[in-house]
């Protein structure tokens, strides 16, 4: 069984293997929804601000003496590539690609809450304070995501129409 220390190592590498996904799943989005101008410019711009995420918890694994798993980073591009690719299968397009990204945008507030109570536990306040930045930023993505549901939903709907 793995102690603490270890765990809170596992899930780093899963947090950063996660913000490598969230680059290419927020670019790939931003192009299949463009019902609504602010939602590809946003998602851009996070797209951005997890590559800086994902050297804040490369930072984290540092601190600890590791580093980021090869694997899972590979394995977190090839799924956000697979599920891009997946929305352009689809009719509804906007409205999946919408769902799956909010999805994964709600996935990682969970995981930088876990991760900041977790290297609070085991006695890494830096790391905690990281996560709990990275947290908020997080939080913040989910719900403006959200709160684009509607909109997203209604513009595509309606763009159907006109058709």
């Amino acid at each position: 069984m793995a102690d603490a220390r270890e765990l809170l190592v596992e899930w780093l590498r899963d947090a950063y293997a996660a913000e490598e996904q969230a680059q290419t799943l927020f670019s790939r989005t931003a192009s299949q929804v463009d019902i609504e101008a602010s939602f590809p410019e946003t998602l851009n711009r996070h797209s951005a601000r997890s590559e800086a995420h994902a050297e804040r918890v490369k930072g984290c694994l540092q601190s600890l003496g590791e580093s980021p798993s090869v694997i899972k980073t590979v394995t977190g591009q090839v799924v956000a590539l697979a599920q891009s690719i997946a929305g352009y299968l689809v009719d509804d397009e906007p409205v999946k690609a919408l769902l799956a990204t909010a999805t994964f945008a709600r996935m990682q507030v969970t995981s930088f809450e876990i991760l900041e109570i977790a290297a609070r536990t085991v006695g890494e306040p830096s790391i905690a304070e990281t996560c709990r930045s990275i947290h908020a930023e997080k939080e913040h993505l989910a719900d403006w995501i959200e709160g684009q549901v509607a909109t997203v939903t209604e513009g595509y709907l309606v763009g159907l129409r006109a058709i």
